[in-house]
């Protein structure tokens, strides 16, 4: 399942689970602590899926969502989240969406579903 996976997320502890379960599962990953860095790092390469927390500092997502169709107009987003309660939203706009807490099954079936 060798996908180039962009991982946005400024908590570094979350960040790196994501890196070892998806880097297990085959996946390259790179990442950002930020929105910000992660377009910097789009404008620069490509990848098959971006990872990105709900809540973020910086620019919000659907501006964010906005300038990755720009740039990379076929890389879906998929968005994490411990709110429970914005799944059918996240959907509804488009994104892919896991809850926090995560496992390795669930990063595999989102893996797979892109």
């Amino acid at each position: 399942m060798s996908k180039s996976v962009l991982i946005i997320e400024d908590n570094l502890d979350i960040r790196d689970a994501l890196v070892l379960m998806l880097s297990q599962l085959g996946c390259v990953c790179r990442v950002a602590s930020t929105r910000d860095e992660a377009l910097k790092q789009l404008e620069a390469d490509r990848f098959d899926m971006i990872l990105t927390d709900f809540v973020m500092p910086g620019i919000g997502l659907l501006a964010f969502r906005q300038e990755v169709k720009r740039l990379r107009p076929n890389t879906p987003i998929v968005v994490f989240s411990s709110f429970d309660s914005i799944e059918d939203d996240m959907r509804a706009l488009g994104f892919g969406f896991f809850r926090k807490p995560f496992d390795e099954e669930t990063l595999k079936k989102v893996c797979s579903d892109v």
